[in-house]
C-alpha cells in the first residue's frame, strides 16, 4: 500500500490482515506440540507486527525503516515473552528448543525444555516477511511462498492440517489480494481524475464550484470500478485457492508422513528410498522415563538384539540411513541372501513370531541381525547392503502388525575373522566414509587404544574392551554425537554416556582403521511374560555398531558398559580369560555370554603430541576455513546488488538511446525512495519528476519551464515524446538537444540525490530498490 495514498484505518487494517495470516500458518503447527503454548504469544506478536508496518507505511517511512522497525519492537516482545529482558539467555532457550525439536517425535511432549519459543521465532520472522513482501514490495503473490513453506513443515512430520486452519489462511491470503487490488484501483481512478481536471485551459479557468460535482462522480464512477473489480478479484482468488489445494495434495504426495520418502517411484518392485535417523525416537523414550510395552516376540528360545534399522552415513553432526535402494520381499519362499557371509560358515536358523503393540509406530520392521526369511503383509521393502526391512507405504507401519521371520544364528570362525582383509573395497563407499572436519584426536585415539594389534579384527576387540572398561553408562545427558561431542566424549574428562554415543564412538573409530562400520538400531534384553511369549518395552532400546569382515559379513561387537549390555558376543570374548575375571551368568539366555574383560598390560593411551591433535592447541582449519567462507558470503551479498545497480546504469549509458535514459532516471528515483507514477504521458511523469526536483509551475499547468534542472529535464521528456510519438522519417526540432541527454541525465540524478537524506543516498548505493523491478527490454 502506498504511504499517503490510503488512510490510516486501511492502512493498519492491511497490516493487522498480513500479520494475522502469518499467524493462522503457525496453527497448523500445533499438533506438533502435546501442550501448543505457541498461539497466544504469537498472536501477540502478529499483532504488533500489524500495526507496527501499517503505521509506519501510513507515515512514509521508507520500506528499509518499517523492517528495521519491525526488527527493534518485535524482536522485543519476543525477547519479553521468551526470557522476560534476560538478552543473554535468549540464544540458550532458543538453543534448548531446537534440541528439543530434533530430538523428540511429534508430538513433542511439555515435560522437556519447551519447543515454543522456538515457534514463536520462526512466526515472528514469517510475520515480518508476509508484511514486507505483500505490502512494502506490493508482492501478494510472492508471500504465498511463506505460506506454503510454513506448511510443508507439519506435512513433511505426518501432521494433518485442521480444515479450519486452511480457511483461516485462504481467507487472509485473499483479503490481501482484495485490498492490493481494490487499492490500485481506486488509485488509479484517482489519478485519473486530477489528470483530467488539470489538463487545459479550460479546465484551469472552470469555477472550482462547477468542477466539484464532476469531480465527485469521477471518485464515484471510481469506486463502483472498484467494487466491479471485486468480482474477477474472487473468482481468481477462488481459482488460486483451488490450485493450491491441489498442489497441497501433490507436495503431501512428494513429501510424505512418514520417514521414507520415494526416490523415483515407478511400477515394479525396485525403487530407491530415503530414510531418516530412528535415533529421535531412540533418544525420546529414553529420556522420558516412561516404559511402554512395544513388541511381543513368541520364540521358545530368549530372543536378544533385535534390529530395527542400519544408520550407515556420518556426515560429522548426525547418523542417519541415508538412500538405498530397496526391492519387495521375496513371496516365493526364497531366502534373503546374507552379504558378505561364507556359506562354508556353520549356521542355525530359528522362527520368531512378532506382534507389535500400537505405541510402536515404525516404519521400520524389528528382526533379527541376520535374516533369511520374513512374511507380512504390506509393501514391506528389502535393502541389501543395509539388510533391514522398510515400509514403503506412507499409511503403513509396524502398529498392532504381526510378521514371522526366520532368523540366522552363525558360528564364526575365529581364524577367518582374524585373516580377514580389509572390507572398504567389498561395501559401498558410504560404509567406510568419514567426514572432512573429523577431529584428528579420534584417529590418534584409535591408533593409542589399538597399536598392539597385528590384526583388524583384534583392533575391534581392543576398541570394545576399551569402552567398556574405560567408560561409564549414563542416561544423565542424552544428546547426538556430533564431532565435538565425540571428541569431547573420547578425552579423559568426558567418558560417560548411553548406548548411541558408545556405539557411534566405537564405528567412527573402526573407519579409521579401515574396517567398515554403521550403526544399528533396535532391541536389547526382553523380559518373559509366558512360556514362550517375551516383551520388549521402551527401556529396551538400544544402539550397537556392526563392523564388515570379508568371509563374515556384518558382525556386532558390543562397547557399551555391562551396567547396561551385560554380555559381549561369545565370538569376542577372550579365548583364555583371566582367572580373576569370573564370568557372570545370562539367566534366561540362549547365547552365552561373559563379563568384559580389561587388557590386564593395556595402559592409559594419550595422544603422543600436540601437534597430532588440533584439540590440544593446533589451527581449527576447518573453523577457519568456514568463518572465511562465512566472510565472503557476507561480502558477496553486501556487495552485489551494489555492482548489479552499476553494472545496469553503465549499459544504459553506454547506449545512450533516449529510452535508456528515460529508464534509468525512473530507477534512480526509485532508488532514492520516489514512488515512481505508471501509466502516466512522458509529460506527466516529467512534471512529477519536477516536483520532486522542485521546481516552479508557470501558471499555465506545466512545471517544466525554467533553467536549470527544469530545462534539463525539459530536454529529455521532449526526447521521449519524440521517440515514442513522432512520425517515422519526419526528423525532430529537438535532434541536437537530445544528444547531450545523457550529461542531463547525471545532472538530473545528482540534483534528485541533493534534496534526499544521506540515508536515502546511502540505501540507493548499496541496496537500490530497482533491482527488484525487471529492466525493459
Amino acid at each position: 500500500m502506498s504511504a499517503g495514498v490510503v488512510s490510516y484505518p486501511r492502512a493498519l487494517l492491511a497490516g493487522l490482515v498480513a500479520g494475522l495470516t502469518a499467524w493462522a500458518c503457525m496453527l497448523a503447527w500445533s499438533p506438533l506440540l502435546e501442550r501448543p503454548d505457541h498461539e497466544l504469544p504469537l498472536l501477540l506478536v502478529a499483532v504488533v507486527v500489524g500495526v507496527t508496518g501499517g503505521t509506519a507505511r501510513w507515515a512514509r517511512v521508507p520500506g528499509l525503516g518499517v523492517l528495521l522497525l519491525h526488527f527493534l519492537l518485535t524482536g522485543a516482545v519476543v525477547l519479553v515473552l521468551t526470557t522476560g529482558t534476560q538478552w543473554s539467555e535468549f540464544w540458550v532457550v532458543l538453543s534448548e528448543s531446537t534440541t528439543s525439536a530434533r530430538t523428540y517425535a511429534a508430538p513433542v511432549p511439555p515435560d522437556v525444555p519447551p519447543v515454543w519459543p522456538l515457534f514463536l521465532v520462526v512466526g515472528a520472522v514469517s510475520a515480518v516477511v508476509v508484511d514486507l513482501l505483500a505490502l512494502s514490495w506490493r508482492r501478494v503473490a510472492l508471500s504465498a511462498l511463506v505460506v506454503l513453506a510454513l506448511h510443508l513443515v507439519p506435512a513433511n512430520l505426518a501432521v494433518e492440517v485442521r480444515w479450519w486452519v486452511f480457511c483461516l489462511v485462504a481467507a487472509g491470503f485473499l483479503t490481501l489480494l482484495h485490498l492490493d487490488a481494490d487499492d490500485l484501483v481506486l488509485r488509479w481512478g484517482s489519478l485519473h481524475a486530477r489528470r483530467r481536471e488539470s489538463t487545459g485551459a479550460a479546465a484551469t479557468l472552470e469555477p472550482v464550484a462547477a468542477r466539484a460535482p464532476r469531480a465527485g462522480a469521477q471518485r464515484a464512477g471510481a469506486q463502483r470500478a472498484g467494487v466491479r473489480g471485486v468480482v474477477p478479484a474472487v473468482r481468481i482468488g477462488v481459482v488460486a485457492v483451488v490450485l493450491a489445494m491441489g498442489l497441497g495434495s501433490v507436495l503431501t504426495a512428494l513429501v510424505p508422513d512418514s520417514p521414507i520418502r520415494p526416490w523415483t517411484p515407478g511400477a515394479g518392485s525396485t525403487g530407491a528410498v530415503s530414510l531418516t535417523s530412528p535415533l529421535v525416537d531412540m533418544r525420546r523414550d529414553l529420556d522420558r522415563g516412561a516404559d511402554i510395552s512395544l513388541l511381543t516376540v513368541d520364540s521358545p528360545r530368549r530372543p536378544t538384539y533385535l534390529r530395527h534399522a542400519v544408520l550407515p552415513e556420518f556426515d560429522g553432526t548426525e547418523w542417519s540411513a541415508g538412500e538405498r535402494s530397496a526391492v519387495a520381499l521375496p513371496r516365493d519362499g526364497s531366502e534373503l541372501p546374507l552379504v558378505g557371509v561364507d556359506p562354508l560358515l556353520k549356521r542355525t536358523e530359528r522362527e520368531l513370531v512378532l506382534t507389535a503393540s500400537y505405541a510402536l509406530r515404525s516404519r521400520w520392521l524389528p528382526l533379527m541381525p541376520l535374516t533369511s526369511g520374513v512374511e507380512v503383509s504390506g509393501d514391506w521393502r528389502w535393502d541389501r547392503q543395509t539388510t533391514d526391512v522398510a515400509s514403503y507405504d506412507t499409511d503403513l507401519t509396524t502398529a498392532g502388525e504381526t510378521w514371522t521371520t526366520t532368523g540366522v544364528d552363525l558360528e564364526y570362525n575365529r581364524a577367518m575373522l582374524e585373516e580377514a582383509p580389509s572390507g572398504v573395497g567389498e561395501v559401498p563407499s558410504v560404509f567406510s566414509s568419514l567426514p572432512e572436519d573429523l577431529p584428528r584426536s579420534v584417529r590418534t585415539w584409535a591408533r593409542e587404544v589399538t597399536a598392539d594389534e597385528t590384526n583388524r579384527f583384534d583392533q575391534a576387540l581392543a576398541l570394545q574392551d576399551w569402552f567398556r572398561s574405560e567408560f561409564d553408562y549414563s542416561l544423565d545427558q542424552v544428546e547426538t554425537v556430533d564431532n565435538e561431542a565425540l571428541a569431547e566424549f573420547l578425552s579423559p574428562e568426558g567418558r560417560v554416556g548411553y548406548c548411541e554415543q558408545f556405539a557411534a564412538a566405537m564405528a567412527v573409530m573402526a573407519r579409521t582403521l579401515d574396517i567398515p562400520s554403521r550403526v544399528a538400531v533396535g532391541f536389547l534384553e526382553p523380559r518373559r511374560v509366558g512360556v514362550t511369549q517375551w516383551e520388549f518395552s521402551s527401556h529396551d532400546l538400544h544402539a550397537w555398531p556392526e563392523l564388515y569382515f570379508p568371509g563374515s559379513g556384518w558382525v556386532r561387537f558390543e562397547p557399551t558398559p555391562a551396567s547396561r549390555a551385560p554380555g559381549v558376543p561369545d565370538y569376542t570374548e577372550e579365548q583364555e580369560p583371566a582367572p580373576t575375571t569370573p564370568s557372570p551368568s545370562a539367566s534366561e539366555s540362549a547365547e552365552p555370554t561373559t563379563a568384559p574383560t580389561r587388557a590386564p598390560d593395556r595402559q592409559e593411551p594419550t595422544p603422543t603430541t600436540a601437534a597430532d591433535d588440533t584439540d590440544d592447541g593446533g589451527v581449527e582449519w576447518g573453523t577457519v576455513l568456514r568463518w572465511t567462507a562465512a566472510l565472503t558470503l557476507l561480502a558477496v551479498v553486501v556487495v552485489t546488488p551494489r555492482w548489479l545497480r552499476r553494472r545496469r546504469r553503465a549499459g544504459r549509458l553506454a547506449v545512450a538511446e533516449v529510452e535508456e535514459l528515460w529508464e534509468e532516471l525512473r530507477d534512480s528515483a526509485v532508488d532514492l525512495g520516489h514512488t515512481w507514477p505508471t501509466g502516466r504521458s512522458p509529460r506527466a511523469t516529467g512534471a512529477v519528476v519536477a516536483e520532486w526536483l522542485g521546481a516552479e509551475d508557470d501558471g499555465g499547468g506545466s512545471t517544466l519551464s525554467g533553467t536549470g534542472a527544469a530545462e534539463q529535464l525539459e530536454r529529455l521528456v521532449v526526447g521521449v515524446e519524440e521517440q515514442r510519438f513522432a512520425r517515422p522519417g519526419s526528423g525532430g526540432v529537438m535532434t541536437a538537444a537530445t544528444t547531450g541527454s545523457e550529461h542531463d541525465l547525471r545532472a538530473l540524478v545528482e540534483a534528485l540525490s541533493a534534496r534526499r537524506g544521506r540515508l536515502d543516498r546511502w540505501r540507493a548505493e548499496w541496496w537500490p530498490r530497482s533491482l527488484m523491478r525487471r529492466p525493459r527490454s
